[in-house]
């Protein structure tokens, strides 16, 4: 059985129609794919953040201090927000 895992507020930056789901690969490597597959291809090994992206209001992914957006054409940075 697959465990699968919907994010409730990160939609797939790709299609926008489908959650992020959480899955496991073979190895048992935690990755991120749309809930649309195989409709929709889009996968990250990135995590989904709550925060939007700025520019485009897309699903922005945590890869080690900078969260970016993965909206095709977008491309927006930003560093992750410190905690106080």
């Amino acid at each position: 059985s697959r465990c699968r895992m919907s994010l409730p507020d990160a939609w797939c930056p790709k299609c926008g129609k489908g959650r992020m789901l959480e899955r496991k690969s073979s190895k048992g490597r935690i990755y991120y794919g749309c809930e649309r597959y195989p409709d929709c291809d889009f996968m990250t090994w990135d995590m989904p953040v709550p925060t939007k992206c700025p520019k485009c209001g897309s699903t922005m992914f945590r890869k080690g201090s900078k969260l970016y957006c993965a909206k095709e054409g977008c491309g927006y940075e930003m560093p992750v927000p410190k905690k106080d």
